[in-house]
């Protein structure tokens, strides 16, 4: 995924991890997660992304960090199924 310039991942620590499917990951640290934030609640469908819900609902899919930031139960991108609900930050 793309780090968006204006991004409080920008020279966060990197790691890459192994998913108990065998699968890598690259998983930013996350410096903090906002409590503060208005949000309205999505219901993830099975080949949604946060990228792709960022593109629909903020028209750019490098603000996925903003909904990844409040969705700290999602671990990895590939953790999103259908019925899932997300916090998706208002713009």
């Amino acid at each position: 995924m793309t780090i968006h310039v204006n991004s409080r991942y920008v020279g966060a620590p990197v790691f890459l991890i192994e998913s108990d499917r065998g699968k890598q990951h690259t998983v930013y640290s996350n410096p903090s997660v906002a409590v503060d934030v208005k949000y309205t609640v999505y219901i993830a469908k099975d080949t949604d992304t946060f990228e792709g819900i960022a593109q629909r609902v903020y028209g750019d899919p490098t603000y996925w960090w903003k909904i990844a930031s409040l969705n700290p139960h999602v671990f990895f991108p590939t953790d999103i199924y259908g019925g899932l609900r997300l916090r998706v930050p208002l713009a």
